[in-house]
């Protein structure tokens, strides 16, 4: 809900309060269906639940039909096919080593410590293609997960890594304690899968053959906000921490690869091109 609303920071006072009154709703909702379920029927206020997904569907129509009326959604579509990662992945091996004489890059999307993974993707350029070297995703100690990633990224000579700009303090903390710089990256997750979709139907982006990562890719969902805009993100309940990595990753590659041809003058990246990232306000050497 933040997320439609242009992310948390961006909400007023009231706008907080609606979305702590819809999340009660819902979990009011689902109280009252557990019950029905379990068999207590005389718990069950068929006219407050009425009441309660009425307001739902006029907050968000389609989200809510979905829900409570088991009406197919038509603002919530796949965002990337399997046959498209399939093609992009390599055969093997799993992880490519490092080779002497090329810079790598590196995102990791912190985590750890409950459902989710902290992740991290590694990957250099060939030319005009992205190669994805390896995806990790693991949960833990977020501490010993950074000491451990913080030595991969070293073992690579990667002393420099992007990441979520919305993690907490404790991420760029925590590097540091082991020598590597954390860089918040420009830009939002869904923005990331908006951009990293084009690259990968361009033929340009090689992956590895990591189960996990083609799974979360595939079960990314394109959603329609009530004002017009697209949200790409995991279903409710789905993960895509690995997927989030490697979209980072290939982000920073197409980067490096448009500084090369352009002068940038700002990270106002709007869609792809043979030759890298299409932006606002850059100027051709």
């Amino acid at each position: 809900m933040t997320d439609d609303l242009g992310g948390v920071d961006r909400l007023s006072y009231s706008q907080r309060s609606l979305v702590e009154r819809a999340l009660w709703i819902e979990h009011w909702i689902a109280q009252q269906e557990r019950e029905l379920a379990e068999g207590r029927i005389g718990a069950f206020d068929a006219g407050r639940w009425t009441q309660a997904t009425n307001s739902l569907l006029r907050d968000d129509a389609a989200r809510a039909s979905a829900e409570y009326l088991a009406q197919f959604r038509s603002d919530v579509e796949q965002f990337i096919a399997q046959d498209q990662v399939q093609a992009a992945q390599r055969s093997k091996p799993l992880e490519l080593p490092r080779q002497e004489g090329i810079i790598y890059t590196a995102f990791v999307d912190p985590g750890g410590g409950g459902k989710d993974e902290y992740t991290l993707a590694i990957g250099h350029r060939e030319g005009d293609r992205l190669v994805v070297d390896l995806v990790h995703g693991r949960k833990g100690n977020p501490a010993a997960i950074t000491a451990d990633y913080a030595k991969t990224l070293k073992s690579y000579g990667i002393f420099r890594v992007a990441g979520d700009r919305y993690a907490g303090a404790w991420v760029p903390t925590e590097f540091s304690r082991h020598g590597i710089t954390y860089e918040p990256a420009p830009g939002t997750r869904s923005e990331l899968y908006a951009s990293f979709a084009p690259a990968l139907n361009s033929g340009v982006v090689e992956l590895p053959a990591c189960d996990v990562l083609e799974r979360q890719l595939v079960a990314l969902e394109r959603r329609t906000t009530r004002g017009g805009r697209d949200i790409i993100d995991h279903a409710p309940g789905a993960h895509d921490d690995r997927a989030n990595a490697v979209a980072g990753v290939v982000a920073q590659l197409a980067k490096k690869r448009s500084d090369q041809v352009f002068g940038v003058l700002d990270y106002g990246y709007s869609h792809w091109h043979p030759m890298g990232w299409a932006s606002r306000g850059m100027v051709q050497h």
